[in-house]
């Protein structure tokens, strides 16, 4: 392997390192958002905008959708911001944008009727 080679695969490694790091696991998630009534009113829209940065970071999926459409229910509990209330729905936006839901019947689904 040539030094170049070696260059290369090393300049890789460290740029995919950030991701891997940056991504929130589904537990955690899952944790935040079953936890996120007990939060203090004044700590909520933190708590709320750190979920919706974590899902955002998901790879797409039902499950990055079906989280997003979790936080953005929870998230009209209280008075969480305009900003928090933003990246909530770009969170479920983005979620839906790269997994689309499909009709069942008439309604369209929940996730896109909590966006709206």
């Amino acid at each position: 392997m040539t030094s170049l080679s070696r260059a290369l695969i090393f300049a890789a490694l460290l740029s995919a390192t950030p991701l891997l790091h940056s991504q929130a696991s589904e537990t955690a998630i899952n944790n935040g958002l079953h936890g996120l009534r007990a939060q203090p009113e004044d700590k909520r829209p933190a708590a709320t905008l750190k979920l919706a940065q974590q899902i955002a970071s998901l790879p797409p999926g039902i499950d990055k959708v079906r989280f997003a459409d979790g936080l953005a229910g929870l998230s009209t509990e209280g008075d969480a911001g305009h900003d928090t209330l933003q990246a909530v729905a770009d969170t479920l936006s983005k979620a839906l944008a790269e997994t689309p839901v499909p009709a069942k019947g008439t309604q369209p689904p929940s996730a896109y009727m909590e966006l709206a």
